[in-house]
């Protein structure tokens, strides 16, 4: 088999250009060691809590450094997302967040989903919300290379 070959089996294009999928994007900076701990604590807590979600497709944590950590998360749509963040975890969280309020710096975007999404080996992110997307190889990058 020829490494073209093998590259194209692997490779995955989503056109995601009238999907209602959504990005959204957490940053949370500790401002002293008693907002660290929490988050660091809570941190599996939360992740088991969006994975409980309906509509939540994917979604990762970054250590962004020491005291800096970054969210990204894909739901089917933002409406998905409003619903989890109306939950009644995701309120008690926010007021134990607020209680502390100088412990953090908190933000976050909301991004609509890109017209095409690419992916190797395996499709993710957004392609994870169309479930005619998934496990289907849609493009070779190497068509046009000699």
């Amino acid at each position: 088999m020829s490494q073209r070959n093998t590259i194209k089996d692997r490779f995955y294009r989503a056109n995601t250009e009238d999907n209602p999928a959504i990005t959204y994007v957490n940053w949370i900076k500790t401002r002293n060691l008693r907002g660290w701990w929490w988050f660091v604590t809570n941190a599996p807590k939360i992740g088991m809590w969006m994975q409980r979600q309906e509509g939540m497709l994917e979604y990762s944590v970054t250590l962004q450094s020491p005291t800096s950590f970054l969210i990204v998360s894909y739901w089917s749509s933002h409406e998905a997302l409003l619903n989890a963040y109306r939950s009644p975890e995701h309120i008690e969280m926010m007021r134990k967040t607020f209680k502390h309020q100088d412990d953090f710096v908190l933000g976050n975007e909301t991004y609509a989903a890109p017209i095409i999404t690419n992916y190797l080996n395996e499709p993710s992110g957004y392609a994870k919300s169309d479930p005619n997307i998934v496990g289907q190889n849609f493009h070779d990058p190497l068509a046009n290379v000699k």
